[in-house]
């Protein structure tokens, strides 16, 4: 028999959509997500050279333990699921950490980039890229060998921006035209905070003339509001995709990420403050140029 379920709409009782119940949940503080099962991913597709990486290179395993138990070790770290006995698949967030093209399987995975001559997205768009990688890198020795979503993403815009030049003492300094810091903060916010229940769209940077945008579908969650998140408040919608940005050091689980590392470095170059907006669907932080 099929289920229905209602949500009250001005007082009225509606039949709520699939995409309805999908935010719902996405909100819901104790229903994370990330470790849903993606029950077309099998983990054999996940790229194992990044997975040794990890238990080895981060986690300190030794060769020997990550072979003998790299399956057990890819669930208790919410990488894999299993469905039946033998049927072992990735998770949202093993799919997305480690899988070679997450948008194949995972809709919602990627960032679609596009820089434009002007201020409006009808003006001539100069580069377009989609972005469909590990949202992490691969690493040997310290070395990343192949960029992660994040590196990519920093690479497209150091591409379609200008270097601002400034004078330390007698010496000339080339600056990039937003501070990396910044930079790094927010797209790895966008990728480690996104609503990846809403499907159909993925994260958007986009580069006008006058400033640079990043937007996340989906609203902040229900516990957050954009004063509370300028004072360094947080709420951790993906905490597997957090636990693993953390290990990797991309940021610090200290909730104050966005007042240190996004709004500080802007202030001090003198740009203006960032701003933060939620419209219920998306979630838009704009970095306006140095006037």
């Amino acid at each position: 028999m099929k289920k229905l379920y209602f949500i009250s709409v001005l007082a009225q009782l509606a039949v709520s959509s699939p995409e309805q119940i999908a935010v719902l949940y996405a909100n819901y503080p104790f229903v994370h997500y990330d470790i849903s099962p993606i029950p077309a991913l099998p983990i054999n597709y996940l790229d194992e050279r990044r997975i040794r990486h990890y238990f080895i290179d981060i986690k300190k395993l030794t060769e020997k333990y990550y072979k003998d138990r790299q399956n057990t070790l890819c669930i208790n770290a919410r990488l894999a699921i299993k469905l039946t006995e033998d049927n072992l698949v990735a998770t949202l967030a093993g799919g997305l950490l480690f899988g070679r093209e997450p948008s194949q399987f995972i809709p919602s995975a990627g960032i679609r980039c596009a820089a434009f001559e002007g201020k409006n997205k009808d003006y001539l768009v100069l580069d377009k890229k989609f972005i469909d990688a590990p949202i992490l890198p691969y690493e040997r020795n310290g070395v990343i060998i192949e960029n992660g979503m994040i590196e990519q993403a920093i690479q497209f815009v150091e591409i379609n921006t200008k270097k601002r030049s400034i004078m330390q003492g007698i010496k000339r300094i080339d600056q990039p035209e937003y501070p990396l810091e910044t930079l790094r903060e927010v797209i790895t916010n966008a990728l480690i905070h996104r609503d990846y229940s809403l499907y159909g769209g993925q994260i958007q940077l986009l580069i006008f003339s006058d400033r640079l945008e990043i937007r996340s579908p989906g609203r902040l969650p229900n516990t957050l509001t954009i004063d509370m998140i300028k004072e360094g408040s947080s709420y951790t919608r993906n905490p597997v995709l957090m636990k693993f940005a953390e290990n990797y050091g991309y940021v610090e689980h200290l909730g104050m990420e966005i007042p240190e590392k996004i709004i500080k470095p802007i202030l001090q170059l003198g740009y203006p403050e960032p701003k933060f907006i939620d419209n219920g669907y998306e979630f838009s932080v704009i970095l306006n140029k140095k006037p």
